[in-house]
């Protein structure tokens, strides 16, 4: 083998393939050592092998085995399409409910007001946080796999903030604020205005942190651009528009700045849901073609119980 090759050396167990795959790799000579192995999208932690390896050594490590006994990777991969897209099209469709509700309403309002108490359309808000927090969740499961590279953003995942926004929002659409959505200020404010209030902000700050966090994955330059754009835009417009209410100055302006700023982030979370999608299509087309032309090999040259093939796949 040649620095730099990968060698796969897949096992078969009574006549079938088993679960997983052995990949050796020559550490290139140009490396004083290899601080890891890697295999496509599969980490070292992942992928079994710890530790440096010497210049002109030998790494190896496991892959998992896309076959039948195992969870099916094309399988799998479409569920995460389908999931990214239904999300993206459930949230894409509570944005457009909120903005028709909004226009409906000829005064000044906050969108947390139009699901206030006796509001017209607050039977409609709820509908479009509900299909929000569907939405949520769907997208965040198809985008697990995400990472922010940057230390302190990595201290959990974006799905996992995005799943905590939608659960938010789901109280939200639960607790609403009573007649009028009054300030956290003066005797009509209420444990009801209280709750809701603060699951909203909550929410739209872990809306903002997961955009913070995509920018700085790996690949996908786009999706970075737009995520740190709206993160940022979000943050500052959100901010501007809860100042002028608290302040009770400039109010028509403050609940359109609201209305921007989720307009940013539910649209940013449509847009991952439909990148995503895009991401694991290609994934599916791109990520095990050397592995299953290696396990093709395997099953035309083996013959017995127990018997195992190396096969050299050159990068």
């Amino acid at each position: 083998m040649q620095a730099g090759d990968i060698g796969v050396v897949t096992m078969s167990a009574e006549g079938d393939l088993d679960t997983f795959i052995e990949v050796a790799e020559v550490c290139p000579a140009e490396q004083a050592t290899c601080a890891g192995a890697s295999y496509r999208s599969t980490t070292p932690r992942r992928s079994g092998h710890f530790g440096p390896t010497r210049r002109g050594g030998l790494r190896s490590y496991r892959l998992p085995m896309p076959t039948g006994n195992t969870v099916s990777h094309p399988a799998g991969t479409a569920l995460r399409v389908i999931a990214s897209i239904v999300g993206s099209v459930l949230v894409a469709v509570a944005l457009s409910i909120i903005w028709i509700a909004r226009l409906s309403i000829d005064r000044v309002l906050y969108v947390s007001g139009l699901g206030a108490d006796g509001e017209p359309t607050a039977g409609w808000f709820e509908l479009a946080l509900l299909l929000l927090v569907v939405g949520g969740f769907a997208v965040a499961w198809a985008a697990r796999g995400l990472r922010s590279t940057v230390p302190w953003l990595s201290v959990w995942s974006p799905s996992f903030s995005v799943a905590m926004a939608s659960s938010l929002f789901l109280v939200a659409s639960q607790v609403t604020c009573t007649t009028g959505c009054p300030l956290p200020v003066g005797p009509a404010f209420t444990w009801q205005d209280l709750v809701h209030t603060t699951v909203a902000v909550l929410a739209f700050a872990l809306a903002a942190f997961a955009m913070l966090q995509v920018s700085f994955v790996e690949g996908r330059r786009r999706l970075r651009v737009l995520s740190l754009g709206a993160g940022v835009s979000t943050a500052a417009i959100a901010a501007a528009g809860g100042i002028l209410s608290l302040l009770q100055f400039r109010t028509d302006i403050g609940s359109i700045l609201e209305l921007v700023a989720t307009t940013i982030g539910m649209g940013w979370l449509a847009i991952l849901g439909m990148d995503t999608a895009v991401a694991q299509r290609r994934v599916r087309r791109k990520t095990w073609k050397p592995v299953l032309q290696a396990v093709e090999v395997h099953r035309s040259t083996a013959r017995s119980t127990g018997t195992i093939s190396l096969v050299a796949v050159s990068r």
